[in-house]
């Protein structure tokens, strides 16, 4: 472990500790400590993984404001965000940042699945033309060849367009929350997300004021 790591540097990776958003292995791999470090780090003083349930919430409250839909109002265990951890980070700001970073996500991974059914969809009237006219056009030693639809063909064109669509309605379904999953399946599936963010260098950043 690092002797650079500054009480500072340990309140951003207790934040993401606490934000559950991702594995000791990622929080490693972004603060520059090892795995062990944040364990034995954790058990000195404390610390748990139990913020995951709020951020959650603040997420799914910011999609549904954002996407002009009504949101419940606040109880009042909503409201107690305003704890401090021994003079560190309020969990307020560990919960907003939490939940700012994975509205970002969830946002990005909605493009991206509208863009795909798209794709699916050209696909489907591409095949359905061929299937209407009964021909398909190949390529022959550099040349556009037209020959007639066979089965096998066709059989391969509907199983792969069958599993398409399949893999963006389950991915809708869960960038929508209408499979709204709870416990250590949704944090699994946010840490596989939250992995693929901190590769492309966006991930959570916390810093103290």
């Amino acid at each position: 472990m690092s002797n650079k790591v500054t009480k500072q540097d340990w309140e951003i990776i207790e934040a993401d500790y606490r934000a559950c958003q991702l594995s000791l292995r990622q929080i490693g791999a972004k603060n520059g400590v090892s795995e062990s470090g944040i364990r034995g780090r954790a058990k000195k003083f404390g610390w748990e993984r139990d913020l995951s349930d709020k951020v959650h919430a603040r997420i799914k409250s910011e999609l549904a404001r954002n996407s002009n839909c009504a949101v419940p109002a606040k109880s009042d265990e909503d409201v107690h965000y305003t704890s401090y951890d021994e003079g560190g980070i309020p969990e307020e700001d560990i919960i907003s940042a939490a939940a700012r970073t994975g509205v970002e996500v969830v946002r990005s991974h909605r493009r991206d699945i509208a863009e795909f059914r798209d794709i699916t969809r050209t696909y489907a009237r591409l095949l359905r033309k061929q299937v209407q006219k009964g021909k398909r056009m190949i390529e022959v030693k550099g040349e556009a060849v037209e020959i007639d639809l066979d089965l096998e063909y066709i059989s391969k064109c509907l199983n792969s367009g069958s599993n398409a669509i399949q893999r963006v309605i389950s991915m809708e379904r869960q960038a929508f929350s209408l499979d709204d999953k709870g416990g250590s399946d949704s944090n699994k599936e946010l840490e596989s997300i939250m992995d693929l963010v901190l590769r492309q260098k966006d991930g959570l950043m916390l810093a103290k004021e």
